[in-house]
């Protein structure tokens, strides 16, 4: 069963991951299980993921298995909580590794406290749609399409 709680996981991930050989790895990028309202007016970095988000998470290891290769995750709690939940639903003996280009600020974000507001007004659709569309950067953040070319010299995606 993938229904945890209320949360399940996404029928079409898992219809996705049935037509992957069990022998081939898989590329799948997440922010993080599921976790409580962030408080009014703070980015909410230390909210952590649910009994439920563990257990969702734990359910997507167990899937994916072997295919596991490999976790990147920003340094925040609760993306880290969700990578752990992963590994140890996978039984993959994976190290996580920790970047800040993917969170925590990531490489959006050039100022923290400036760029919340972006989120407060505008919302996160509005925020996502803003850097896929590759307009001019939102106060405190950079412009989009030369954050989404740097990488520090990192590769996410590992063979």
């Amino acid at each position: 069963m993938t229904k945890a709680h209320g949360w399940e996981i996404p029928a079409s991930l898992l219809s996705n991951l049935e037509q992957i050989p069990v022998d081939q790895p898989v590329a799948l990028l997440l922010r993080h299980s599921v976790r409580d309202e962030l408080p009014p007016g703070e980015a909410g970095n230390e909210v952590p993921i649910t009994v439920a988000g563990k257990d969702i998470a734990l359910k997507l290891g167990q899937k994916l298995g072997a295919r596991l290769r490999s976790l990147h995750s920003s340094p925040l709690p609760r993306c880290i909580q969700t990578a752990e939940a992963l590994r140890f639903g996978s039984g993959v003996d994976a190290r996580i590794a920790k970047s800040r280009l993917l969170g925590d600020p990531g490489v959006y974000v050039l100022d923290g406290s400036l760029a919340w507001r972006n989120w407060e007004t505008l919302g996160h659709e509005e925020v996502m749609r803003h850097l896929v569309a590759g307009k001019d950067a939102l106060h405190g953040m950079a412009q989009p399409d030369e954050a989404a070319s740097v990488s520090g010299g990192e590769h996410v995606v590992v063979g």
